[in-house]
Parts: structure tokens; sequence; C-alpha cells
């Protein structure tokens, strides 16, 4: 699991081995002559070591200074090698394809520098181990609290893998609510809950929690497994086989919630406001028009339709399509919380749906 581009840690642990001279062989993880340490493969230990040596680790909480020797030893705790490593990649081969049973063997002392410069010495694989957790759990505290600020600040914007052809979710949103909730956005329709973002073992999960017994809270309701997260892009999967990308997006008018639209107040007219409808438009598309359907022959969806959209005061004239409002003009709105009716056509089928939008003039700063 990847978590890119985030942050540096408070706590940043550099193992350095004490050297009496230049001759690299006292330059040891294992020094000749000195008690053995044995940590066994698979161990709670031996597992860390493997997470803070695999290739792009995000613990960054402990290194390594290279190069230095690793013993290893069989089930029955006999030296068989002595394995010279000289960075993270030959670490982590090293312990990946350790055999069932054996161990790497270590030595301490270990003389440790803390970020801030001060010393630190480490003298047991107790001590070593306390140090890899306390900094993991740090880690994991540090990555929950700023994915839950960045769910605060922008909005996010429903999307599929490339190797997907459609869901109904594309363009929904996530938007954080007032008390700490998350209100959920599809089709023109709000839907209340909560999200949990948490940590098992070192597994980054999002549980989500719609209030809906229905499809959104059936397709929904899950503890998603978080496969990746930057501060714009989260993608999510859970055991049903589910997979989604959440874009981050922060301009209002990029992304659409539901069918009332806003807009402040002409100055010195309360309750009046211009509105832009053809701004609108696309909006309403995604929230509004039919969705396609995949052919169930060839697996591929119908040709993008070009959908003709128009704008009536009456759902008497939608339905007729007779004196469609001009959107190369502001529509002044006639009373505050005004319904329009929009007519969305298909322009080879002529099939037409009518949906109700809200236009709200608002008071702003």
């Amino acid at each position: 699991m990847k978590f890119r581009s985030l942050f540096c840690l408070a706590l940043s642990v550099f193992l350095l081995i004490s050297c009496d001279n230049e001759d690299i062989d006292d330059n040891l993880l294992l020094a000749p002559g000195e008690p053995i340490n044995l940590i066994l493969n698979d161990s709670e230990l031996y597992n860390l070591l493997e997470n803070v040596t695999e290739e792009d680790s995000e613990y960054t909480c402990i290194q390594f200074v290279y190069p230095f020797t690793v013993g290893v030893f069989d089930e029955n705790n006999e030296e068989v090698s002595r394995e010279f490593v000289n960075g993270d990649a030959e670490f982590f081969l090293l312990m990946d394809n350790l055999e069932e049973g054996f161990s790497i063997g270590v030595s301490f002392p270990i003389t440790s520098v803390l970020e801030d410069g001060t010393s630190f010495e480490v003298n047991t694989l107790d001590e070593l181990q306390d140090a890899i957790a306390q900094c993991r759990a740090e880690w994991q505290e540090a990555i929950v609290g700023q994915a839950s600020d960045v769910v605060q600040e922008c909005v996010w914007e429903v999307a599929i893998p490339d190797d997907q052809i459609f869901s109904t979710y594309i363009d929904a949103v996530f938007a954080a609510a007032n008390g700490g909730g998350i209100n959920f956005f599809h089709r023109g329709i709000e839907y209340n809950g909560s999200w949990i973002i948490f940590f098992i073992e070192d597994e980054l999960h999002l549980n989500i929690n719609l209030n809906d017994q229905d499809e959104i809270g059936l397709d929904w309701n899950f503890d998603w497994k978080v496969d990746s997260y930057t501060s714009n892009i989260i993608t999510l999967s859970n055991d049903d086989g589910d997979l989604f990308i959440l874009n981050r997006e922060c301009v209002p008018g990029e992304f659409c919630t539901t069918f009332n639209f806003q807009e402040c107040e002409i100055e010195d007219q309360a309750g009046f406001a211009d509105f832009d409808l053809a701004s609108y438009t696309d909006c309403l598309i995604i929230m509004g028009a039919p969705q396609p359907e995949i052919d169930e022959i060839t697996g591929e969806l119908p040709p993008p339709i070009d959908w003709e959209v128009m704008y009536y005061e009456s759902e008497a004239d939608a339905q007729l399509a007779v004196n469609p409002l001009n959107t190369m003009v502001p529509y002044l709105n006639t009373v505050n919380n005004q319904e329009l009716f929009v007519r969305i056509v298909d322009p080879t089928t002529q099939s037409f749906t009518i949906i109700t939008i809200t236009l709200e003039a608002i008071f702003c700063e």
C-alpha cells in the first residue's frame, strides 16, 4: 500500500553502527564475538523490518546505514551464513527469501540518532521493536489526521478505473457535513451519513455508512480498503470486488450536487438574482439525463448523446416544448426559491425527460 507525497515524520531514527577502524568487516549488524539476538522469520519484529526496507516504504522512521553483514541461522539456531548487504533492497530480499524457521542475527547495542540530533541507544530486540512500532503508530495517526483534514477542505468526486466501462456513480460527490458527518450526492439527491478513516495493521481503511437502506446503502455501506491515498486521489476497494477512485475537487461549479442552484442577491434587491441558466446544463445532464445501458451482446456502451437542454417557467410549457427561456442572457427570478422545468431531449429519438430545478437568491457578504 503506497501513500505518496504526504509529509516528513517527526520521528526519524537512523541506525548507526559504531566502528573502531575503517575495516569494512567491523561495520556489521552482527559483530563477531558478541551475544547473538535472533529475529525469527515471520515474527512481528521480522515483519516490521521487512516493512521499513521494502521498496518505496513510507516508513521513514528507521533507516539503516549500509553496508553491513547479517547472520543467517537455521531452525536449530546454528549460523549457516553471513550475508553482506549494501542497501534496503538487498536487506529486504534477504529477509523475503529466508527459509521458513530460519532467523537473522543482530548484536547490541545499536546507537541511534533522532531527527533533532540527540543520541539514543537500542540495547534489546524489544527496544528495537518498540522503536519501530512507536514510529508506525505515530505515522498512522498522522496519516489519519491528515486524511480527515483534507476531507473537510474540498469534495471528493467519484470515478472508476480505466478498465471499467461504466458505473452509475460516476460524478457522484462526497462532501463533509457539519458535525463531522458526510453527505453523498447522487443524481441530484442528497444522502447523509458518516465515514471513518482508520488503520487495521498496516492497511488504511475507510468505513462508509450512509443513511439509506436501499440501493445506495447496499452499494456504499462497506469497510473499504484504501489501496492508495494522496492529498488529491483516493482509490477504494471492498471484499465484493468493487473499485472506485475519489478525486479531490475544490473549485465550485466543477462538481454537481443537487437541483437547487444558488446565486448572490442583486444589491438592494433582496430575494432576486441573475441566474446563468446555461451554466447549469452540464450538471443537469449528469444528474438528470437517462443513463446509458451496456449492450448485453457487445458489452459496450452506446455512442454518447448530444443532449438538447431547454428551460421553461411552467411544466405545461416543458411538456409541449413551447416558450423556452433564452439562456443567452441572465434569467431574473420572479420569486425566491422559484421552480423552473428543464426538458432534456435525445435529438435522435426525440425522447425526453423533464426535471424540476429550484433557483435560490441568497445573501452574500
